[in-house]
C-alpha cells in the first residue's frame, strides 16, 4: 500500500514539475490529499445517486421526468432565495479565522441570518402562490413540491458549508454516502411498491436532505452555541451583498432555461434537455464540486492569489482538451442507460460537453475571485451580471428557434464572454505579484 501511494505522489510530483517547473510543496500536497478525500466520498455516493437519476428518467419517460426536473428547477430558485450567499461568506471567513470562538461566532451568526431569510422567503412564497403559479407556468402542486425542495436543499447546503468553513473535509467525505443511501432506499423502497410517479420521486430527495441536515447540524451544534455578533453580521452581509447576485445569476442560468423550454415546446422536451444535462454537466460538475470543495478555502488562506492564478492559467487547456472528451464518452454511456425516449444525438453530444467544461473553467476563476474577498467578489458580480443578462437574452432568441440547441448554444456563448470577463480583471486585480 505504501509503495503504491509513493508511485502515485511520484507521479503527482513529476506532472507538477511539467506544469508549473518545480516540485510540489507540502501545501500543494494537503490540497491535493484532501481533494483525494472529498472525491473518494464523492466516487463513492455516486455509485448510490447515478443508478436513482437513471432509473428515474428511464420509468417516469421524458413526460414526467420533465416534471420532475421542473419542480427541482423551481425548487433551486426558492432555495437561492434563502440563503443569498451568505453560506459562501462563512465559509471565506471562517477559514481565514481559523480559530474556535471566531468560527463558533460567525457560524452562529450565519444561521440565525439564513433563518430570518428562510422565514422571509417562505412567507412571500404562500403570500403570492397565484403569481408565482402563472410566472412558472406550473401547477399549484408542483410549486408546493418546490418549496418543500428549495428549503430542504437550502439546509442541506448550509449544513455542508459548514463543514467546509470548518475545514473538516474528512466528515464532508463520509457525509456524502450517508446522503446518497438514504436517497437510493428511499426512492427503491417506492420502485418496489410500484407506486412511482413524478411526485414519489422527490420524496427520497426530501428524506435524503433533512436527515443529512440534521446529522451534521448535530455533529457542529457546539459552533452553534454562540450569540449573535453585530459585527460579523455585517461583514457577512457585506460580503453577501455580492455573492448574493452570482447566485441568482447561477439560477438563473441554470433553471431558465428548463423554464423557457416548457413554455416554447413542451414538458417531455424538458424531460429530454434534462436528461442530457444530467449526463454531461453534471459529471464536470461533479468534477469541480470535489476539487472547489477544498480549492475555495485554501485559495482564501492563500495571500498571493496571483500565484494561484497563474497555475490554473497553466492547468486550464488540459483541462478543457481531456474535460470534453471525458464528458462526450460519459454523455454516450449515461444517455444509452436513459433509454429510447431519450434519443441520442452526436451534435448536441458535442454541444453539452463543450457547454459543461466552459461553465467549470468559468466556475473556478470565480471562486478564486471570490477568495479576494470584496473586491473579489465585486468583480465577480459585474461577470455575474453580464452572464445573466446575456445568456436570458440568448434564450429567449434562441430556443424559439432553435429549440434545444438554441439553449445549448445560449450558455456556451454567454458562458465563454463572462470568463474572458473574469479572466481579464482577474490578472489586473487578484492581489499578489502579477
Amino acid at each position: 500500500m505504501n509503495g503504491e501511494k509513493n508511485f502515485v505522489i511520484r507521479i503527482i510530483d513529476l506532472s507538477h514539475k511539467k506544469l508549473f517547473d518545480e516540485g510540489i510543496g507540502e501545501e500543494a500536497m494537503v490540497f491535493v490529499r484532501k481533494v483525494s478525500h472529498v472525491g473518494l466520498g464523492t466516487a463513492f455516493s455516486t455509485l448510490f445517486t447515478f443508478p436513482v437519476t437513471i432509473l428515474a428518467g428511464r420509468i417516469l419517460g421524458s413526460d414526467e421526468y420533465g416534471r420532475f426536473a421542473l419542480v427541482q428547477s423551481v425548487g433551486m430558485v426558492f432555495a437561492t432565495f434563502m440563503t443569498l450567499g451568505l453560506d459562501t461568506a462563512m465559509v471565506k471567513y471562517s477559514s481565514e479565522v481559523g480559530e474556535y470562538d471566531g468560527q463558533a461566532s460567525i457560524i452562529s451568526t450565519t444561521y440565525v441570518l439564513i433563518s430570518l431569510l428562510i422565514c422571509l422567503a417562505l412567507a412571500v412564497s404562500f403570500a403570492f402562490q397565484a403569481q408565482l403559479i402563472n410566472a412558472f407556468s406550473i401547477a399549484r402542486e408542483e410549486l408546493l413540491l418546490a418549496i418543500l425542495f428549495g428549503f430542504l436543499f437550502a439546509l442541506l447546503n448550509l449544513s455542508m458549508n459548514t463543514l467546509r468553513a470548518l475545514d473538516r473535509m474528512r466528515t464532508f467525505s463520509l457525509i456524502q454516502p450517508l446522503f446518497a443511501g438514504m436517497l437510493f432506499i428511499g426512492f427503491i423502497t417506492f420502485l418496489l411498491l410500484d407506486v412511482l410517479s413524478y411526485e414519489l420521486s422527490l420524496y427520497p430527495y426530501f428524506l435524503a436532505y433533512g436527515i443529512t441536515s440534521a446529522t451534521i447540524i448535530v455533529l457542529i451544534g457546539r459552533y452553534l452555541s454562540h450569540d449573535y455578533h453585530k459585527e460579523w453580521a455585517g461583514t457577512l452581509l457585506k460580503y453577501s451583498a455580492f455573492t448574493a447576485i452570482g447566485a441568482v445569476s447561477f439560477m438563473a442560468q441554470a433553471n431558465v432555461d428548463r423554464l423557457l423550454i416548457n413554455k416554447y415546446l413542451s414538458v417531455s422536451s424538458v424531460g429530454v434537455y434534462f436528461a442530457y444535462l444530467m449526463a454531461s454537466t453534471t459529471v464536470a460538475e461533479y468534477l469541480f464540486r470535489i476539487f472547489n470543495t477544498v480549492f475555495f478555502p485554501m485559495a482564501s488562506r492563500q495571500r498571493d492569489k496571483q500565484k494561484v492564478f497563474k497555475k490554473l492559467n497553466r492547468v486550464m487547456p488540459f483541462v478543457f482538451g481531456g474535460g470534453f472528451l471525458f464528458v462526450f464518452f460519459c454523455e454516450y454511456v449515461i444517455l444509452l442507460l436513459y433509454g429510447d425516449d431519450y434519443p441520442i444525438n452526436p451534435l448536441w453530444m458535442a454541444l453539452f460537453a463543450i457547454a459543461s467544461i466552459c461553465s467549470s473553467i468559468g466556475s473556478v476563476y470565480s471562486w478564486l475571485l471570490n477568495s479576494a474577498g470584496i473586491q473579489g467578489v465585486k468583480i465577480n458580480a459585474l461577470a455575474s451580471i453580464i452572464l445573466v443578462v446575456l445568456i436570458i437574452s440568448l434564450y429567449l432568441c434562441l430556443i424559439p428557434t432553435l429549440g434545444i440547441i438554441g439553449a445549448v448554444l445560449s450558455m456556451i456563448i454567454a458562458k465563454s464572454i463572462a470568463t474572458a470577463v473574469n479572466l481579464a480583471l482577474s490578472k489586473k486585480y487578484l492581489p499578489g505579484n502579477a
